[in-house]
């Protein structure tokens, strides 16, 4: 995001009587206003834009689920029964958090009591980071001695690739499990040794994976940013607490963050059958309003009232 700032300030400056706060940038970082803020400050601008923070991915997956089928299946209600599987989690390219996690699943034993997918992005993926895992022996270990199994598919084929948007297929992994394990794009500092490759940005991002249990009446855990949870509170979400311990949401610190999460995955999962109905019960209110929020929403990709910010 800053090196795209550095360009437009860069560029909007050698415009002849251009009103500063008329440039509009979109973005998918959700508090991009607060960050680009922060961003002007540091660099001295002298002057400030519009930043128009998204949650496109999320909108983008709602629309993809408009059709007349679709809906009069999604609009059933949610239903309160045993299911084979504990929860769900998909994860594609091999990111530090996910890469651990996976670790962990296969250390507890809890791969074959999920539906868990790891694809990692490339063939050689694994030997082209296996020096960046130190910080976490497990990985090594575990990743090691398991890699026969990898990749793990679930909806990913020839003919979906990339699978970000809807599909009736995918309905069966969150029909038949009690929860999501939703592996977001950012979780580490991008400086960290952890962050591995990618240089997303310090900030929340949400795509198509937070979308999913939104849209298919599913209880989470959000393995992001800190204060993601807030954010989508602030959305008009409910999330589960204290049906779901989401302190994890509050803590700042990457690693204990991403620990905690391990930690709520393990606990959930020795749920016994009483337990996963009382469960279900609780959280059948929660599921409901927030599928009704995002078939309901009406705002261009989270952006209320987008018209009025152009005039």
């Amino acid at each position: 995001m800053t090196f795209s700032l550095d360009k437009i300030h860069l560029i909007i400056e050698r415009i002849p009587g251009i009103v500063f706060k008329n440039v509009f940038c979109v973005t998918g970082s959700v508090p991009g206003q607060a960050d680009y803020d922060a961003y002007a400050e540091k660099a001295g601008h002298s002057f400030r834009i519009t930043i128009l923070g998204t949650i496109s991915q999320i909108s983008n997956f709602r629309q993809s689920a408009n059709g007349k089928h679709v809906r009069s299946t999604l609009d059933k209600e949610y239903e309160i029964k045993l299911r084979d599987k504990k929860f769900v989690c998909f994860n594609k390219i091999h990111k530090g958090h996910r890469v651990y996690i996976l670790a962990r699943m296969l250390e507890n034993g809890l791969i074959n009591q999920s539906y868990f997918s790891f694809e990692g992005g490339r063939p050689d993926w694994y030997n082209a980071m296996s020096g960046m895992y130190r910080w976490a022996p497990v990985i090594q270990e575990q990743v090691t001695k398991n890699l026969h199994l990898l990749p793990i598919r679930l909806n990913i084929t020839a003919d979906r690739i990339n699978p970000v948007q809807f599909a009736m297929d995918d309905l069966i992994y969150h029909t038949n499990s009690y929860f999501s394990l939703v592996t977001e794009t950012v979780f580490f500092r991008k400086n960290s040794d952890r962050a591995m490759f990618y240089t997303s940005e310090d900030s929340i991002f949400f795509t198509e994976k937070t979308a999913r249990p939104l849209m298919l009446k599913h209880p989470f855990i959000l393995a992001g940013w800190p204060g993601s949870l807030k954010m989508l509170r602030s959305y008009g979400y409910r999330t589960f607490h204290p049906f779901i311990d989401e302190s994890y949401d509050l803590e700042n610190d990457d690693d204990r963050r991403l620990d905690m999460i391990v930690s709520e995955t393990e606990r959930l999962c020795r749920f016994t059958d009483d337990q996963w109905i009382e469960f279900q019960i609780n959280i059948k209110p929660i599921v409901e309003h927030n599928y009704l929020n995002l078939r309901d929403s009406t705002s261009y990709h989270g952006i209320p009232n987008l018209l009025d910010k152009f005039k």
